[in-house]
């Protein structure tokens, strides 16, 4: 049995238009399967592997998890996930 890291995660469209972006999925490993656009709600929806994420059966439902970005004063990004 295969077993991924897979999760959910939503993004601002104005995260969306900022550089920082790239390097945060860079940061976090981040292998996109999905990403949608969510009009009504101005918002992104990706779905993808990354380490920082539970490890996920096939078939089971793809867990949603909320990213906390920090800065450090030397520039260094940091990313916490944790599964809501």
């Amino acid at each position: 049995m295969r077993n991924l890291k897979t999760g959910k995660l939503y993004v601002s469209g104005e995260m969306v238009k900022e550089d920082e972006l790239g390097k945060v999925l860079a940061k976090m490993e981040f292998v996109p399967l999905r990403v949608e656009y969510l009009y009504v709600e101005d918002r992104f929806e990706y779905t993808g592997n990354s380490p920082l994420f539970d490890n996920v059966e096939i078939g089971m439902l793809v867990p949603e998890y909320h990213i906390k970005i920090t800065k450090a004063e030397d520039g260094e990004i940091f990313v916490v996930a944790k599964k809501i």
